[in-house]
């Protein structure tokens, strides 16, 4: 396990519940990722100390993120990079949609999506956006993708040019005044 979703109380009070990507062995010798690394749900049972986990998807991902007024409480949705774009969990009902980047040419690489909430919606996880930076190969140069939450594969509702590449692996967080 090397990047967490999030984690909770279990319903019953005894255990602990996890969201986590999980990599079939985290560093090979050349100190590289393995590729194959999915979504887990881990539920540690307290009393017995043991854990029970679930393979949530089979897709490749990292950087999963929920919407941070949802840490430390159970999250309908969870997001993370896959090979060829953003993957949406929902974690209610087991599915798993996509929002792809590239189209016709070669995919851009996404970073961690960043969950802004509308005003006005306190518990609608479906009510925002998700920011996402995404590197444009053929302009050596990255953008900020803006998608709407409630059409998650749809069209990005903008796209903000920035002049230069923003390295991958840069975390950011929203944070409402």
């Amino acid at each position: 396990m090397f990047h967490l979703a999030n984690a909770y109380d279990g319903p019953d009070g005894e255990s602990i519940v996890l969201q986590v990507i999980r990599y079939p062995e985290l560093w090979r010798d050349d100190r590289t990722f393995d590729t194959d690394a999915t979504l887990w749900r881990w539920r540690i049972d307290l009393r017995t100390g043991t854990v029970q986990q679930t393979q949530l998807d089979d897709r490749a991902v990292e950087f999963p993120r929920i919407d941070d007024r949802r840490s430390g409480r159970p999250a309908r949705y969870a997001v993370a990079v896959g090979s060829h774009g953003l993957v949406r969990y929902d974690l209610e009902r087991g599915t798993a949609d996509e929002h792809r980047f590239g189209g016709d040419g070669p995919p851009g690489a996404a970073d961690e999506a960043i969950f802004v909430p509308a005003g006005g919606s306190p518990d609608d996880e479906a009510a925002g956006w998700y920011l996402s930076y995404v590197y444009d190969p053929a302009r050596d140069a990255s953008d900020l993708v803006i998608i709407d939450a409630a059409d998650f594969g749809g069209e990005p509702v903008a796209r903000v040019r920035m002049p230069r590449r923003v390295p991958h692996g840069f975390h950011g967080n929203w944070i409402t005044d």
